[in-house]
């Protein structure tokens, strides 16, 4: 699988717009951190209720115990003059599964379909989206992960981060621009236990957008050199945050 491109971001549009019965969706999962290879799951939208989305079982299936594990889920829409393609999404939950699900729950002779249930979209409007090789990685419940850039012309934050790139957080309007090329460090706690507590490297802004109240932009990132001892342990960085993540989940739940 080839990465897709990461386009400048357009306008954000609208999820009611999108978000119909029989609409095809894609789930993108996290698979091999070495190879960087994608997971993305093929579905379509069976129903939808004000909280939730139904989905067919996707192939191969979502199991138990992705239960509770965020995805990406996006949607393809083709512009009716152009007919230019463009993916939006949003990052879902997986809520359950339910093996016997009836489209008309009314009709006993309507067939049982394997289904699945997602969160739907805490905002009225979807973002730009594409496929990526590489786990995106949330920062926001972690404590203790700092980034840095240079030449720095604006403080910076991290927001995600994964094998492929890094999104960063800065004060509106933007002091860096598309195309630009900045140095970064990521800096991890010293308490955990990781092959590296820093990871330095060159990355290029491909992606420059803006919060909803104008605020603050976002700087989306793409690595494109990295020592050799940093890019074989990202990956297994990644790794260990989502497993104290699944580690979180599962004493909460217990």
């Amino acid at each position: 699988m080839s990465v897709s491109t990461i386009h400048k971001t357009a306008r954000p549009t609208s999820a009611e717009r999108l978000l119909r019965p029989q609409t095809r969706i894609d789930l993108i999962l996290e698979t091999d951190y070495l190879t960087g290879q994608a997971d993305v799951r093929n579905s379509i939208i069976l129903d939808l209720t004000p909280q939730r989305l139904v989905i067919a079982q996707t192939s191969p299936p979502l199991l138990k115990s992705m239960v509770g594990r965020e995805v990406e889920a996006t949607i393809v829409h083709h512009d009716p003059v152009t007919y230019e393609a463009t993916r939006w999404g949003w990052t879902a939950v997986i809520e359950g599964l339910n093996n016997q699900y009836r489209l008309n729950p009314e009709d006993r002779e309507a067939p049982l379909i394997q289904a699945a249930t997602l969160r739907r979209p805490d905002r009225p409007e979807l973002r730009r989206s594409n496929i990526r090789q590489a786990y995106r990685l949330e920062t926001g419940r972690r404590e203790g992960i700092t980034v840095a850039v240079r030449p720095e012309a604006a403080p910076v934050w991290l927001l995600n981060f994964s094998a492929g790139g890094l999104m960063l957080g800065s004060p509106a309007p933007p002091a860096y621009s598309l195309g630009q090329e900045l140095a970064f460090e990521l800096v991890f706690p010293a308490e955990a236990l990781l092959p590296l507590q820093h990871i330095a490297g060159e990355a290029t802004i491909v992606r420059l957008e803006f919060d909803r109240g104008g605020k603050n932009a976002r700087l989306g990132l793409q690595i494109h050199a990295l020592p050799l001892d940093s890019a074989r342990a990202l990956p297994k960085i990644i790794n260990y945050y989502m497993l104290e993540e699944q580690r979180r989940r599962n004493r909460e739940e217990g």
